[in-house]
This record gives C-alpha cells, sequence and structure tokens, in this order.
C-alpha cells in the first residue's frame, strides 16, 4: 500500500487517501514606498537596486469538502512563511523572507475564502516565490543567502494524528513563471497567478455507511508501519494540479523516514459519539513496500455483539 498525496472525489464507502488542494489567487500590485517600521530586508540591497515596493498577495483558501466529513483544520493557517528566490551565480538563493501570522490575514470584501496580506521586498529580478503554510518553526534554519534545494529537505515531524486535534497542517506552493519575473519599485504591477496550495499529510476517511437494517459499527482502526516524518516541499511536476483527479501517485518523500511509533506499535484511530460513522486521521507519506516493514490499515467491526478485524 501507498500512502500518497491524491485529490479525487471519494465514493462513500472506501478508504481514501488524499492531499487537498488550496487555490491561492497571488495579487502582486507595486507601490512606491512603504512604511519603514514594516520593512524588513534579509540582506543589504545591491547597488542601484535597493529601492523597495509593497506587494500585495490574495490568498484564496476554497471550503474543500470531502465525503460525509471535512478535516477541523484542514483549510486553517495560523502563520505563511513568503520565500522569494532569485538567480545568484546560477544557484537559486532567498532573496526575500518574511512570516506573516494568521492574524494579520485580512478578508477581501464580498468573499469569504479569500484572505490578503502585504510584503515589501526588494525591487529586482525573481526566479520564484513560494508559499509556506504552518510550517514556521521548521523553516527557522531557511533565511536570506539558503538555496531551493535546502528548502527541499525541510522536514516536519509529528504532525500526523485524529481530526479534530487542533494541529495545523503545513502547505506548500510556489509562482515560478518561465524566465522569472521581474518587480519594479515606483511602478504599479499586477501579477495574477492561482497557486495551488498541498497540504503535506494524506487523508484517511474509514467511512462506514448508515445502512438499513445493519448493526455494524466501526469501533477502531491501526495504522500500522507509520511513519513520523515528511516534506513540506512538493514536486509540483509530478501533481496535476488542474485536473479535477490529479495524477499525483508520486510521494514526496524525507531522505530517510522515522516510525511514527517507537516499537512498532500502531497509530489507532477510534469513532466517537460526534462522528460514530467516520473515523478521519491524517498520516506521513509512504512508499509501497513488501515484507514486515510494508504499511498496512487494520479495522476492528463490531457486529451483533462480536468484535471483527479487516
Amino acid at each position: 500500500m501507498q500512502i500518497i498525496k491524491q485529490y479525487i472525489m471519494p465514493s462513500s464507502s472506501i478508504i481514501i487517501p488524499f492531499r487537498n488542494l488550496l487555490s491561492v489567487l497571488l495579487l502582486l500590485p507595486l507601490v512606491l514606498s512603504c512604511r519603514q517600521d514594516e520593512l524588513i530586508l534579509p540582506v543589504p540591497p545591491v547597488s542601484g537596486k535597493g529601492e523597495t515596493a509593497e506587494v500585495t498577495l490574495s490568498v484564496r483558501i476554497p471550503d474543500f469538502r470531502a465525503a460525509n466529513t471535512r478535516g477541523v483544520d484542514e483549510k486553517g493557517i495560523t502563520e505563511i512563511t513568503v520565500l522569494m528566490f532569485a538567480d545568484e551565480g546560477g544557484t537559486e538563493k532567498v532573496k526575500v523572507k518574511y512570516d506573516i501570522p494568521g492574524s494579520s490575514l485580512h478578508t477581501l470584501s464580498g468573499s469569504s475564502d479569500t484572505k490578503y496580506f502585504s510584503v515589501p521586498v526588494i525591487a529586482g529580478r525573481y526566479k520564484r516565490i513560494a508559499l509556506i503554510a504552518n510550517a514556521q518553526t521548521e523553516l527557522a534554519n531557511i533565511t536570506a543567502g539558503s538555496t531551493y534545494d535546502a528548502l527541499k529537505q525541510v522536514e516536519v515531524v509529528g504532525r500526523f494524528g485524529q481530526e479534530g486535534t487542533g494541529t495545523y497542517i503545513p502547505m506548500y506552493g510556489e509562482h515560478a513563471p518561465a524566465g522569472g519575473f521581474e518587480l519594479k519599485a515606483g511602478v504599479s504591477q499586477t501579477i495574477a497567478q492561482e497557486i495551488p496550495l498541498i497540504r503535506m499529510l494524506a487523508k484517511v476517511d474509514i467511512i462506514n455507511p448508515t445502512t438499513s437494517g445493519a448493526t455494524t459499527a466501526a469501533g477502531k482502526v491501526y495504522f500500522v508501519n507509520s511513519v513520523g516524518n515528511g516534506r513540506v516541499w512538493v514536486d509540483l511536476a509530478t501533481y496535476n494540479t488542474t485536473a479535477s483527479q490529479s495524477g499525483y501517485m508520486t510521494p514526496t518523500l524525507p531522505a530517510t523516514s522515522q516510525p511514527a511509533v517507537s516499537g512498532g506499535h500502531p497509530l489507532e484511530g477510534t469513532a466517537n459519539t460526534a462522528s460514530p460513522n467516520v473515523i478521519t486521521y491524517y498520516l506521513n507519506e509512504q512508499s509501497a513496500i513488501s515484507g514486515g516493514s510494508r504499511p498496512c490499515i487494520v479495522i476492528n467491526l463490531a457486529y451483533q455483539g462480536r468484535e471483527y478485524y479487516y
């Protein structure tokens, strides 16, 4: 079994691992200056290119719903890290880094799902903008001068868990047009680009559809040989974000996987009174492997007073 990021419209009675997509509308109107108390320049300005511009990004977070359920924090954002990469001697490096708290996201008039915020940047040419939600701590070592390859290796540990735990899920998206793009000080400029934010965790729904006359109840589900770490960065080349059902079948894995629980113990999800027929769990991606270390799911069902395991 391979646990991966997938975007599918699930049926009502199967286990569905998927990595949801969010759309982000990037809007970049540039103005001549910004308030000095908000200005953060991670690197000294290059001679002749030290002017600044204020960049406004409008972030769209649609209300995605799966079969019969939606995770409490699936679209929650506690902070967004903005990384702007420029070419330095043939290597992409961070030129601007800005951390935006969730409280600074403003709601666009007339839309409950669109937020916007502004950041000051150094005018110049850039290769890409990377947006990472809910991973500010893990990105502490990614600073001005860090490479794009270093960003790819950033790992998040221990974010797995059952729905409703209050843990926000890291998400990643980027804007990287061919040939890069230029931000000019003193020139009003707008770049409109939908950026799909992809959640780093696969979502698994164990659904017991309500059927007339049935007395089967899903009590617990066990995830055996699950891993506890994963990468925030996503190889967008393997993710078809433009289709209604993506062809993403290659997980973005860390260099070395760590067990979610030591000692070979499985993760456990349980039914509750609020959602007795659905157990929702978020897992790190894994490759499909053979042998005793392969990932598997064991379901505990109660039927007519007896327990069964599948």
